[in-house]
């Protein structure tokens, strides 16, 4: 019995040694690690808590409900040397038997929201077996997951228990297309039904890139994390539902969820209220936009990025088929700059734009003649035509990215030293000063050429946060952003952001100091299907944000990207995000081209968007567009690969006037002009960009690696008759 007492003994002050689940990386050498008691400093199986009834918890904040019945207990702390497998190890040491810490999970059922990879699947109760997975998809502990939608774990504990904290581990191994979620979250029930956030955590590590086979380790502790949406007391949640949810983009591989509790309910177990979820709504934290639209100002080829008063025209105003103002449309511009005339970026991409840059930029914006201008341009036209003069819209001017990447930014304190932001040559507290310094500068210059326009038509009511991401491996990354909000505020605008899907940490936005956020589904992108509308529904309801619409020309003719336009429409009356404050990303002059196009079914998009804005809109199903699949000249039989998308290597591509006024192709290739069906206009490298008949006509456009490059140049000349040929 001393033997086996002493044991005991050591074995406690072993554990005692260890700390609670924290969030980490492993290697391939992954070794178990026993969790322990989140309160520091306790043993194992004791607590300064005990075990109160709800009349006894005078500091309870929240009405308790009937518990259900109970689960059959299932002990949490295993094969410790000495001691026998369930062993009281209280008992052994004291007459009194408080709760014990127990991993509530370990054997317990749960519920997956779909099922796993067939590759790579959960052949029963894997993530609950207490057997940790090593750094290698190849360990069959892992379960794998496979795109589609948001991934859920839920576990049934059978009655409200204490629970002090989760922990989980997911695999990262990427020569294998497996990366870690950049979001996991951690949310507790007492029904099953609603929900309350314990915590969202982001990855701790790049994605995305090589990296040998890694474990991290995400995790929530009531006592250093506290409770997401919940102040006041409390380091325990008191619930009997636990879920956890990630995003599964790519592969995902997750192993081992450990629930850390007590059963019963302790002293400071506090069952939390439901979430209270919605969208973010136009108001003062928009600064009473409701819609706002990126305009791309930068440089782009064939003029792109200039913006003249015609072209505002169909965004500030809904016009009819003839081009007359109806109704106002968007109030709200956002200035978005992608690239310089020598193609240096405003981003955080390579090659970092500098002093010179900037100062482009802003002639070109705020000048008279400039972006700005015409937009106040446009206002007033549609003002008197509209019969409401004293109109304005709003305008958000992106402040540029100081880019990590940039160790020559210019001079712009007047030391003569060009100010460095890289924080490894100039070292990470000066790099971060400078960075203050170049924004700090570049929004006084905006403030001082604004009061110098004095625009009647344009307010400015805000500066953007150009960044689509919280940088997580950069120094000063969370601090640089939230001394921007405390610069923004300073003179009297909003801070806004629109993160990327796959972006790290965007449920941080109010604690970073931003005023409002829309996330990227990203959805028209990276070719999903519509699971990502859904998701992105869903994250920006949990988040309090709103979503951004996204489309571009390629639209206009395809019928896929048409179909993902529509999935965005859609996916706000299904999930309600219609009716909040809206974010458009719209390529270049998409809307434009909508609001202009001759095409009676392409022009219906811009109508949608109308009605969409005016909350009326209502699902609408895909009308396919119909386009040849063959033409016939002379003896060649040619086939169509594409229509109406851009010319891609070796690719052959029919133009009609639903793409726009030109094919807008690059000079690798030859491209016939049709009318009536008669070849009226050859052109071959390096020509480029040929006219696309606006009636009767379209143009065929054949990359010079296709097989058909020299047929064609060889066979097809002007004057010859052409035949196309449809599907059934």
């Amino acid at each position: 019995m001393r033997k086996k007492y002493m044991s005991a003994l050591l074995s406690l002050f072993l554990m005692l040694l260890t700390v609670a689940p924290v969030y980490g990386e492993t290697t391939a050498s992954y070794e178990q690690i026993e969790q322990t008691v989140p309160e520091e400093g306790m043993p194992i199986g004791e607590s300064d808590e005990t075990s109160v009834t709800e009349e006894d918890d005078e500091a309870e904040e929240f009405e308790e409900t009937e518990e259900p019945g109970k689960l059959e207990e299932v002990d949490g702390i295993h094969n410790v040397d000495g001691i026998d497998e369930g062993e009281d190890i209280e008992g052994l040491m004291s007459k009194k038997a408080p709760k014990k810490l127990k991993n509530l999970a370990h054997g317990l059922n749960y519920q997956l929201s779909e099922p796993p990879s067939p590759d790579y699947p959960d052949e029963g109760g894997q993530l609950t077996d207490g057997i940790k997975a090593e750094a290698s998809f190849q360990d069959t502990n892992w379960v794998g997951f496979f795109k589609g939608h948001l991934k859920e774990v839920v576990f049934d504990l059978g009655e409200a228990k204490s629970i002090a904290s989760i922990n989980t581990q997911f695999l990262q191994e990427s020569s294998s297309s497996i990366f870690f979620p950049v979001t996991v979250s951690f949310y507790v029930s007492n029904d099953g039904q609603s929900w309350s956030t314990l915590n969202h955590v982001g990855s701790k590590k790049r994605l995305w890139q090589q990296t040998p086979p890694n474990i991290q380790q995400y995790s929530w502790n009531g006592e250093t994390d506290g409770f997401r949406n919940v102040k006041g007391k409390g380091t325990m949640a008191y619930a009997r539902y636990v879920k956890v949810q990630f995003m599964a983009d790519w592969f995902k591989f997750i192993d081992e969820v450990e629930i850390w509790g007590y059963d019963g309910k302790q002293k400071h177990a506090k069952k939390l209220p439901p979430d209270k979820l919605s969208y973010l709504q136009p108001g003062s934290k928009t600064a009473g936009i409701h819609d706002l639209v990126l305009i791309p100002n930068g440089y782009y080829p064939n003029n792109l990025g200039d913006w003249s008063k015609e072209d505002y025209i169909p965004y500030v105003a809904y016009v009819d088929k003839n081009g007359n103002p109806v109704d106002w449309m968007i109030d709200g511009y956002l200035m978005a700059p992608y690239r310089t005339p020598d193609w240096r970026a405003f981003n955080s991409i390579y090659p970092p734009s500098n002093k010179q840059d900037w100062e482009w930029l802003l002639n070109k914006t705020f000048d008279q003649g400039g972006d700005v201008d015409n937009l106040n341009e446009a206002v007033k036209e549609i003002g008197q035509k509209l019969n409401q003069p004293g109109h304005k819209v709003k305008l958000v001017m992106t402040i540029p990215t100081a880019s990590e990447l940039q160790t020559d930014f210019g001079d712009v304190d007047g030391d003569g030293v060009s100010e460095n932001f890289n924080s490894a040559s100039a070292g990470a507290d000066l790099a971060f000063d400078n960075k203050k310094k170049a924004i700090k500068w570049f929004v006084d210059e905006v403030m001082n050429k604004w009061e110098s326009a004095n625009f009647s038509n344009v307010e400015l009511v805000g500066l953007y946060w150009n960044d689509e991401f919280i940088e997580i491996e950069a120094p000063y990354t969370e601090e640089i952003v939230t001394w921007t909000s405390e610069l923004t505020h300073t003179v009297g605008k909003k801070l806004f952001w629109i993160p990327y899907f796959h972006g790290g940490q965007p449920f941080d936005w109010k604690k970073l100091g931003l005023d409002n956020a829309a996330l990227q589904p990203n959805h028209f992108f990276d070719g999903t299907d519509k699971s990502r509308v859904d998701d992105a529904a869903i994250l920006s309801k949990t988040f309090n944000m709103a979503v951004e619409m996204e489309f571009d020309d390629r639209m206009i003719g395809s019928n896929n990207y048409a179909q993902r336009f529509l999935d965005y429409l859609n996916g706000g009356v299904e999930h309600g995000y219609m009716n909040a404050y809206r974010a458009w990303y719209q390529g270049n002059k998409t809307i434009l081209n909508l609001a202009y196009n001759k095409s009676p079914q392409v022009r219906q998009y811009y109508d949608y968007l109308y009605e969409y804005i005016k909350g009326t809109y209502t699902t609408k199903e895909l009308i396919p567009y119909r386009y040849p699949t063959e033409l016939k000249v002379n003896d060649l039989s040619i086939p169509i690969q594409h229509s109406n998308e851009p010319r891609e290597l070796g690719k052959i591509v029919y133009y009609d006037n639903a793409y726009g006024d030109s094919t807008r192709s690059n000079e690798w290739g030859m491209e016939f002009t049709v009318v009536d069906g008669v070849v009226t206009n050859i052109i071959d490298y390096p020509e480029r960009n040929s006219a696309i008949p606006q009636d009767n006509g379209y143009v065929l456009s054949i990359h010079m690696d296709s097989p058909f490059y020299d047929p064609v140049k060889n066979n097809v000349k002007i004057g010859d008759r052409v035949e196309l040929v449809y599907p059934n």
